[in-house]
């Protein structure tokens, strides 16, 4: 689809993804993990914006070359992945009460997803390891790092 992908969303080619996104080959702890729509530091927070302050939870700049050959600089997640990113507040197979598995949640075999306990609850979500609550604001909902443990994880 042209220009229909979301930020986050895996793709093969720059033109699936929207204006202002490439599609960006993503790496985790030195793993490629596959190709995600990504967003130039310019269309997150302008040419003089500040990902850090400004691209929350995508606080990370990088200068990047989307599988398209387009070089640019981009504002990433700092502390995980798009799969993981995605899949928080989710419950898949494997992240529930009885097994527990962190590797339930994001790229499969890389270590990026978190699956804990809602507090309060006996159910379980996936989430994802943070630095500070700038690590912490999905889908335009701010929500908290929780730093009282290690790994620090954002709420859920």
């Amino acid at each position: 689809p042209f220009r229909k992908k979301s930020l986050c969303a895996p793709c093969e080619h720059d033109l699936e993804c929207k204006v202002g996104e490439y599609c960006v080959p993503q790496v985790f702890g030195g793993t490629t993990i596959g190709n995600f729509c990504t967003q130039t530091k310019e269309a997150r927070v302008g040419a003089e914006g500040n990902c850090s302050a400004e691209g929350a939870p995508f606080a990370d700049n990088k200068e990047l070359t989307s599988v398209g050959g387009v070089t640019a600089r981009f504002c990433v997640l700092a502390t995980t992945t798009c799969p993981a990113y995605s899949h928080h507040r989710q419950q898949p197979e494997g992240c529930n009460a009885a097994s527990q598995l962190d590797s339930a949640c994001g790229a499969p075999e890389v270590n990026d997803g978190l699956c804990r306990q809602k507090d309060g609850e006996t159910t379980f979500f996936c989430t994802y390891a943070c630095l500070s609550d700038a690590d912490c604001r999905i889908r335009g909902t701010q929500l908290t790092c929780n730093d009282s443990v290690e790994p620090a994880y954002c709420a859920i």
